[in-house]
């Protein structure tokens, strides 16, 4: 059975229906201008021609093959009418009939150019595949200077001992440039028990090998995958006596140590697959290194009282009155940390003083209170009903 059906006899008036649509946005959160179904997916624009064949267009894609509407005459200049033809051509035809003032376009034989694509009004689910991105079309070939004494020290610092319980771990073993390699992790909360490694030809590899093992053991292992080079970088560049290279340090332009920590980290990731977070559930990482201990051996009042002080005294060297920025809450990060500190502002602060205060505020907190508190600002409710739906 043919689907396609023919509009109604009646000729639409276009700044009636204009007029109706932006009326609609008013009171309508969504479907605006849909009280005519072959409607439904135009939307109007402020260059009649472009609007037209928009809504010329969403006819035929609700199989609707006929369309009449009236226009001003003054609207329509040759020079549109033969862009109207011009842009219709390729899904239907147009034939234009004169009514004093008005204009009146016939649109017919609309074809839906572009159904097949399954436009719906609603959400989908979505499911993005997991890609491994590689950048730099290869590794440095030299070892930078400062790198070199750091990468020798740890060769001599080597111990690949396994403790009893880690031998019940799962075992994942690799073979990157020759060198074998085995990790073992806690099944119930993917993190790393031990780092093993045999095979390795220079004395800069195994200290790259042993830089690794020392950041990754404890860590889950997708934190280790996702940033295992990185943490190497970390420690060669807070190990080294002067600056390695110009630039972003990357395991590209750091030498060919590291290049090989970022193959295992590629081939552990790849040999593991993504694991979900035992804390945040998710399989990408969202790990951060916890608070200090006496950090979260206060209680949560204890923990405010000393945020509330500290912003007290950050308040009054930025010549703050008391109150005018204050907490209002202290919750926990995806990791369930209690590190992201909420402040609000008094209406008496301006505007524009409010983001340096925030990244001036959170300074303070992490060199008097604790170095990993975060500080956002509360975040003001929308008035509007109808955009909160």
């Amino acid at each position: 059975m043919d689907t396609m059906t023919k509009a109604s006899a009646a000729v639409l008036d276009y700044e009636t229906v204009v007029d109706s649509f932006n009326n609609s946005l008013l009171d309508t959160l969504r479907l605006h201008g849909a009280d005519l179904g072959h409607l439904q997916l135009w939307v109007p624009d402020e260059d009649i021609v472009r609007s037209l064949l928009s809504m010329f267009e969403s006819a035929s894609l609700s199989g609707t093959t006929d369309v009449s509407v009236r226009v001003p005459a003054a609207s329509l200049s040759p020079a549109n009418l033969e862009r109207l033809r011009d842009g219709v051509r390729y899904f239907g035809s147009i034939a234009v009939e004169q009514a004093g003032e008005r204009t009146i376009i016939h649109a017919h034989d609309l074809k839906p150019v572009g159904r097949d694509r399954h436009l719906r009004d609603e959400l989908a689910e979505e499911r993005v595949a997991r890609i491994g991105y590689v950048y730099g079309s290869g590794y440095r070939l030299e070892t930078p200077p400062a790198y070199t004494s750091v990468l020798e020290a740890y060769a001599g610092k080597v111990n690949e001992r396994v403790s009893e319980d880690a031998q019940e771990d799962t075992a994942v073993g690799l073979n990157v440039d020759g060198i074998d390699i085995v990790v073992r992790y806690e099944e119930e909360t993917g993190k790393i028990s031990s780092l093993s490694f045999d095979g390795a030809l220079s004395p800069r590899q195994i200290g790259a090998l042993e830089i690794l093992r020392n950041r990754v053991i404890g860590l889950p292992v997708q934190e280790a995958c996702e940033h295992g080079a990185s943490r190497v970088l970390d420690t060669l560049r807070a190990e080294s006596d002067e600056k390695p290279q110009q630039g972003i340090a990357l395991p590209f332009n750091s030498g060919p140590e590291i290049g090989l920590v970022h193959k295992v980290c590629h081939e552990l990731q790849r040999a593991v697959g993504p694991i979900a977070d035992a804390t945040t559930g998710l399989e990408s990482s969202f790990y951060d290194d916890a608070p200090s201990t006496n950090w979260l051996e206060l209680g949560e009042e204890d923990q405010k009282g000393r945020i509330e002080a500290a912003l007290i005294d950050f308040g009054r060297r930025q010549g703050l009155q008391d109150g005018e920025m204050a907490l209002a809450g202290l919750q926990r990060d995806l990791s369930q940390w209690p590190v992201r500190v909420v402040v609000e502002f008094a209406d008496t602060v301006a505007v524009e003083r409010k983001p340096g205060l925030l990244r001036d505020a959170e300074r303070a907190l992490k060199d008097t209170v604790e170095p990993k508190l975060q500080v956002y600002c509360q975040e003001l409710r929308d008035a509007n009903r109808i955009r909160r739906l």
